[in-house]
């Protein structure tokens, strides 16, 4: 029985979110005001709702986040043009990687381009 030679599959990049957003784009209050609500009992769920829409929004629109954030990004592969998995991207501080003796070590010279989306990091050649 044949199988799939996993050897030239590229495994995902994974993101870790670094600092989440300070608030969310509706506030409690605001949405108690748009749905005429006046019991406060319900409270924590509804802010867990609104976290939950600005996240789904996210996911569905292929990361493209809508209030700052600050992401880690690995990539387990190094190709010449690194395409971050999140949009729209104001800045890079930093491309970093692992040694042969699995010491972290931080790249000079990259580039990037951060005017669409996916934003790109150019690597040095």
């Amino acid at each position: 029985m044949g199988g799939i030679d996993t050897s030239m599959v590229h495994p995902t990049p994974s993101i870790d979110v670094v600092t989440g957003p300070a608030s969310e784009c509706v506030t409690l209050q605001e949405l108690h005001d748009a749905i005429r609500l006046n019991d406060t009992s319900e409270d924590s769920l509804l802010t867990e709702y609104i976290a939950g829409a600005r996240e789904q929004f996210e996911f569905h629109t292929d990361g493209r986040v809508i209030l700052p954030t600050t992401f880690r990004e690995y990539f387990p592969y190094w190709e010449c043009v690194l395409r971050l998995g999140r949009g729209k991207v104001t800045s890079v501080a930093s491309v970093k990687y692992y040694d042969a003796d699995d010491q972290e070590q931080t790249l000079t010279g990259w580039g990037s381009d951060l005017t669409g989306i996916p934003a790109l990091v150019y690597l040095p050649t």
